[in-house]
């Protein structure tokens, strides 16, 4: 699935102005280095073991890190 549209034939202000809003919209969404990444509830990071087990990352009310095995 293609984020944008065939370019159209000749300069098309309202074109670009879209390009530009959706480009804007998904760098929202993405992590920054040296930026705090703040995630929503139900989406976690999985972090992939040596050996190649998949892990996600929780925390309880406490601030008490764990990994669970996905």
């Amino acid at each position: 699935m293609s984020l944008f549209q065939p370019a159209p034939a000749a300069y098309d202000r309202q074109d670009q102005q879209t390009m530009r809003n959706k480009m804007e919209e998904r760098d929202l969404n993405t992590l920054k280095r040296d930026r705090h990444a703040e995630l929503q509830e139900g989406v976690y990071f999985v972090l992939r073991s040596p050996n190649g087990t998949r892990y996600y990352l929780t925390v309880d009310n406490a601030g008490t890190l764990s990994a669970v095995a996905v």
